[in-house]
């Protein structure tokens, strides 16, 4: 598991802008940040959770409105201290490759969107071919929405304990006195 998020990663940042990739490979990068979690009154391993948010959003696997909330779970920050950082961060990181991650960001949804319609042109002709409805372009998600919106409880099945014969039944030993009863006074 651990080889396939190092392939994604490498995936990513090979199809990255070349001003977004020189950025991350900057030693300055990791300067910036440091000196940002020192004069926050961040501790190492916060610098480093810190670290790794910003080369996710800098990597497009996280969105950039959604930064101050990731800050906020994952360096375990108030979310005001956390808006605070990311805004420092935007105004000291991200600002010089905006428009570098504008574009690839664009690209990304459009090339998200491609897919979502081939596939579907694709599976239509198939269809087609076979004699299938056509499924639209895209889904209807309102049967879906439906289900989980329907409460729908059933009793588990529970088995019934099966009655011990009379050959399994313990056989009870008769006691003329009972060895833990106290002896009468």
């Amino acid at each position: 598991m651990e080889n396939d998020i190092k392939q994604q990663i490498k995936r990513r940042f090979e199809e990255l802008p070349v001003v977004v990739r020189q950025a991350i490979q900057s030693s300055n990068l990791e300067a910036k940040l440091q000196d940002i979690g020192a004069k926050e009154g961040l501790h190492i391993d916060q610098i480093g959770d810190l670290q790794d948010e910003t080369l996710l959003v800098m990597m497009a696997f996280t969105d950039p409105e959604e930064f101050p909330k990731q800050l906020e779970d994952r360096v375990h920050l108030p979310l005001e201290k956390a808006t605070a950082i990311a805004e420092e961060i935007h105004k000291e990181i991200f600002m010089p490759i905006r428009e570098s991650m504008k574009k690839y960001m664009e690209e990304k949804i459009e090339d998200a969107e491609t897919d979502v319609t081939a596939i579907a042109t694709l599976e239509n002709q198939r269809q087609e071919e076979t004699g299938q409805k056509p499924i639209p372009n895209k889904p209807d998600l309102s049967a879906a929405e439906n289900m989980l919106q329907t409460k729908t409880v059933s009793a588990p099945s529970v088995p019934k304990p099966a009655t011990p014969t009379k050959s399994e039944t313990p056989q009870s030993q008769n006691y003329t006195t009972d060895p833990y009863r106290e002896p009468p006074k």
